[in-house]
């Protein structure tokens, strides 16, 4: 998996993977089945409009955690805005919503991921 691209929740996807409502419930929209046949990218739609306004602390959270679920199998995938696809004419998710936040905090969480794998790796090897 390449990409993690996010939406606001006025953008029309068509192979949407996850939804957070307001309330940041997370909703799961494609089968693992199918989600597993895209190589290429994860789309995750936060309801709302954030040209102007930020999605709830909750609907943050949420996403914080569905991305740390991801980072953790693909280590690599980059995360962006469907306004980041070259060619895309959309502003979307919004000039409010903090992507360059996410984008930090992805990183962050990347290098934690990475911690405790090789703190797995060297527990394995020097445990009695």
């Amino acid at each position: 998996m390449k990409f993690a691209i996010i939406h606001h929740g006025r953008c029309n996807i068509v192979s949407l993977d996850y939804r957070i409502t307001k309330t940041g419930l997370l909703e799961e929209h494609l089968p693992e089945s199918k989600s597993k046949k895209k190589t290429e990218c994860i789309e995750i739609l936060l309801d709302g409009d954030y040209e102007h306004v930020l999605p709830t602390k909750e609907q943050i959270r949420t996403l914080k955690n569905i991305l740390s679920k991801i980072i953790a199998e693909y280590p690599k995938i980059k995360i962006g805005g469907h306004r980041n696809i070259k060619g895309s004419k959309t502003n979307c998710p919004g000039n409010a919503f903090p992507l360059n936040h996410i984008r930090i905090w992805a990183n962050s969480e990347l290098e934690k991921e990475l911690d405790k794998k090789t703190y797995r790796l060297i527990e394995k090897q020097y445990r009695p």
